[in-house]
């Protein structure tokens, strides 16, 4: 399995929010990798950790999506804290919210390369 189908395994309940995201961070600063986008992602996670703890929530991530024009369901917001809370304590961390957003950015890019054409021969 290629590396673009196991990121859309990993985090597939977060197609929902891509364009959000993607909005959120805007076009301008996705080109630049590093610097604007790292501290973007991190002013975006800010945003969603209401209480300052250092950790985004169920209740924060359903309000920071809502934020975003993303209305969630109550299963979808636990799918997303699941798929992105990758050392399993119940709330998503600025690293672990830093690979989702930029997995969402990279799989919103390649959504805009052209597809390759492909032919069958009978």
């Amino acid at each position: 399995m290629g590396r673009r189908a196991v990121l859309k395994l990993k985090f597939k309940h977060w197609q929902k929010t891509r364009k959000g995201l993607v909005d959120k961070v805007g076009k301008d600063v996705m080109a630049d990798k590093e610097g604007k986008l790292k501290v973007k992602i991190q002013a975006i996670f800010t945003e969603f950790d209401l209480d300052g703890d250092g950790g985004i929530d169920e209740n924060e991530l359903r309000q920071g999506m809502a934020a975003l024009g993303v209305t969630l369901n109550d299963d979808e917001v636990r799918k997303l804290l699941t798929d992105a809370d990758a050392d399993g304590d119940g709330s998503i961390q600025v690293e672990e919210f830093e690979a989702v957003v930029r997995e969402q950015i990279e799989l919103y890019e390649d959504s805009l390369k052209p597809k390759a054409k492909t032919c069958s021969i009978l």
